[in-house]
């Protein structure tokens, strides 16, 4: 997935991270270099793509916002009722036979 923005339009900061564990380095290294990136390129897709996953309380707020379903009826009925006319499908299917 190749992301794509204006540098004119985004700031940008200097992100130094120390003390990264050699087998992550290399890894990370051996990544990009099969992608044809720099390893710069890569950890900057990495962190972009990650940034925009909500977090699980971004989410579960953005869950909580929504309106609620106007069916009443709770899962297992909906189950049911979704088997039974799944069930009547096939056997219909099966008199045509």
């Amino acid at each position: 997935m190749a992301l794509w923005w204006h540098s004119a339009t985004i700031a940008r900061v200097d992100l130094n991270v120390r003390g990264v564990p050699d087998s992550v380095h290399a890894i990370l290294t051996r990544r990009a270099a099969e992608r044809a990136m720099s390893l710069r390129a890569y950890v900057i897709e990495i962190l972009t793509q990650h940034a925009a996953l909500p977090t699980t309380d971004e989410w579960l707020d953005e869950i909580e916002s929504l309106p609620s379903a106007a069916d009443d009826r709770s899962a297992a009925t909906v189950l049911d009722a979704e088997r039974s006319e799944r069930d009547a499908e096939v056997a219909h299917g099966a008199r045509r036979r």
